[in-house]
């Protein structure tokens, strides 16, 4: 009897454990790890608050409004680590300042070997690792395909960069990829960036009724013309027109968005993966010192970017949350959801506790400019204050809650508040060493057509430095 007791003791014990792993395995990932597929979405330069989900009245983004409201987290104030490409999605991968990366267009420099990436590390988890990629600063010279097992960057200028073709290969690279175990596949594309060279029918969409002298597509050249006071005589309704291809270009990214969506869900891989969309940056649209550029400045627009996080679960969809959140969290935030250890080397921090209500330290924010400067311009945002550091030319500082606009600088009237922010500032900088970047890059040929075609590059060849005008 003692005997027979155990051996049913020990059958209910078998089965019990049968039934849990049972449970568990009903929970992975097709690949049958314990870790979720990863997404990471970037739509380069922009502006959060050019999609509908962020308050925009334009109907610009409504197949990412549907996904925000149904599958996704939206992070209402979400601050780039720089305004230009290379250095923000350095800040991205590694979740470090650009001073602590090193990598910087302007200056030549990769990003460097031993700055761990977010491919490099999810790598070590057992992710397959991919990217497909516009090129331009994201091209791997500039040192950002460290850690990816694939990483394709597709032909052409900035006219052909178009999210559809990303998309596309996209799917042919999960076609062949997404049964063999977790995957994290980035993909970043120039579509919203300058030039604005959108089909009349996103146009319409948008609601553009222009019948000016401009074209329907605004190159490059057109807006240098116009920031370099070459192109005089500018009507609010030439200025609503360069805005409204700008929104145009957003609109036809939105629609391959609502393509992605779709085939993963036919796939089977929309519920089981981690997606984050985002941004490098945004764009100035003349409410400052410049029409249709972002390397120049660290003026808002430019620097506050759409965050939107799905996770696994689809845990917390459709909720906002108002505190500031960083670019350099990204990182934090895709290995806590995946139960990785937190990088050592990382100075973002995981935005899970906000996701799920607790308190959280307000994170004060730093954005740098890449610039050939030795001190790099700079802004820190704390709550509702911005400093904003400039090189030969006073420090500003803004209330944003009764000035959204940074129009009326409080740095004499507030000089107390002012030097605190730079000395916590300062701190922060202080808190990892500076890295003089990697080497440097030698763009082939193809290369250099592209970055120029986007600006990146002046009549001279050389890189631009973005500097700002002389202030409003």
């Amino acid at each position: 009897m003692p005997w027979q007791l155990a051996e049913m003791g020990r059958t209910r014990l078998l089965a019990i454990a049968t039934a849990a792993a049972a449970a568990i395995v009903s929970c992975l990932p097709r690949g049958g790890s314990p870790h979720p597929n990863i997404l990471l979405i970037s739509i380069d330069t922009l502006r959060a608050d050019h999609l509908g989900c962020y308050g925009y009245p334009v109907p610009t983004t409504p197949n990412i409004d549907a996904f925000a409201k149904a599958s996704a987290v939206l992070f209402r104030t979400a601050v780039a680590a720089a305004p230009s490409t290379l250095p923000s999605h350095s800040s991205m991968f590694t979740s470090l300042l650009p001073e602590h990366h090193g990598a910087f267009f302007t200056r030549d420099k990769p990003l460097p070997a031993d700055r761990r990436t977010i491919a490099t590390i999810l790598k070590g988890y057992g992710y397959r690792t991919a990217s497909v990629n516009d090129g331009g600063q994201m091209d791997a010279r500039y040192g950002v395909a460290q850690g990816f097992d694939e990483y394709k960057t597709l032909p052409g200028t900035a006219d052909a960069a178009k999210f559809s073709r990303t998309v596309s290969e996209a799917f042919a690279w999960l076609d062949a990829n997404s049964r063999s175990g977790p995957w994290f596949l980035f993909l970043h594309s120039y579509e919203t960036h300058h030039p604005y060279t959108p089909e009349r029918r996103y146009l319409d969409a948008v609601g553009d009724r222009y019948d000016g002298p401009l074209p329907d597509a605004i190159s490059t050249a057109i807006l240098e013309n116009i920031n370099d006071h070459k192109l005089v005589g500018m009507t609010d309704a030439d200025k609503r027109h360069i805005i409204a291809c700008y929104d145009a270009e957003i609109r036809s990214m939105d629609e391959s968005f609502g393509v992605l969506v779709d085939g993963l869900k036919k796939r089977g891989l929309f519920d089981d993966t981690l997606i984050v969309f985002t941004s490098d940056h945004g764009e100035e649209l003349g409410e400052h010192t410049r029409m249709g550029w972002h390397s120049h400045a660290l003026w808002d627009p430019i620097l506050l970017v759409p965050l939107i996080v799905a996770l696994p679960d689809r845990a917390s969809a459709g909720h906002t949350i108002g505190d500031q959140a960083r670019e350099i969290d990204i990182l934090p935030t895709v290995l806590d959801v995946i139960g990785a250890k937190p990088e050592p080397q990382a100075e973002g921090r995981s935005l899970m506790a906000l996701v799920r209500g607790q308190s959280d330290d307000a994170r004060p924010a730093v954005s740098q400019q890449d610039s050939t400067v030795p001190q790099l311009p700079a802004t820190l945002r704390v709550d509702s204050r911005k400093l904003y550091v400039r090189i030969s030319r006073p420090s500003m500082l803004f209330d944003l809650a009764t000035d959204p606009g940074e129009q009326n600088d409080l740095s004499s009237e507030r000089s107390a508040e002012a030097d605190s922010m730079q000395a916590r500032m300062d701190s922060l900088f202080a808190a990892a060493p500076t890295s003089g970047g990697a080497g440097s890059a030698v763009p082939d040929p193809a290369l250099r057509e592209k970055l120029r075609s986007l600006g990146y590059l002046g009549s001279d060849g050389a890189p631009a430095d973005g500097a700002e005008h002389p202030a409003h």
